[in-house]
């Protein structure tokens, strides 16, 4: 715990504190300033409603919402700045990227270390931590590879994001919707099958 960053709100700059209104953003981060709670001139507004994009009233104005739904989509794509790139395990360029999330990492690395072991087979793995927004770097690291498969323990959710973000490559998929976890023979055995397609 001692090792995590310390949470530091934004509160209101002193400079902004006349002129304060509650949906006022950080131009960087497009993130609210905090109003101290208590203080007359901070009062706001809380709740489900949509709220004006400067002053926090309650709005039913069409463009308003508009603007508030592309604000919140912009928010998060701007976290990207804040999260590591992806980094690939194993080859760093190639012949197979093999695609992971989540709980997968174990047997997929594994998998990978193995089958690099048989020959010259250039074979990486990108582990996904983010997905929403992706790493900058995404297809940066996929341009690299001649060809990606994407492994999932479901019925190929993910796999759906990166062709929405980076429609450009072909994707493989590998999944099993069996409640049971990969093996690493069956993924050594789907992985160099990819690679020994023309």
């Amino acid at each position: 715990m001692n090792e995590l960053p310390d949470i530091k709100p934004k509160f209101v700059p002193e400079e902004l504190k006349d002129k304060w209104l509650p949906y006022m953003r950080d131009e960087e981060t497009l993130a609210r300033y905090w109003g101290v709670p208590g203080q007359p001139e901070f009062i706001h507004r809380i709740g489900g409603l949509e709220k004006d994009k400067l002053t926090g009233n309650v709005s039913y104005d069409p463009v308003n919402h508009e603007h508030m739904i592309k604000t919140r989509a912009e928010k998060v794509r701007r976290v990207a700045n804040d999260i590591p790139e992806l980094k690939v395990e194993g080859a760093q360029e190639g012949d197979l990227l093999v695609v992971g999330w989540g709980g997968t990492y174990g047997s997929l690395l594994t998998a990978v270390n193995q089958c690099a072991c048989e020959g010259d087979k250039k074979i990486g793995l990108a582990h996904f931590n983010y997905i929403n927004p992706l790493p900058k770097n995404t297809g940066e690291v996929l341009s690299r590879f001649k060809k990606i498969i994407v492994c999932e323990l479901n019925d190929g959710q993910f796999i759906h994001i990166l062709r929405m973000h980076y429609p450009q490559f072909e994707y493989s998929q590998y999944n099993k919707i069996q409640g049971l976890p990969f093996t690493v023979a069956e993924l050594n055995e789907a992985f160099n099958k990819k690679m020994a397609e023309e």
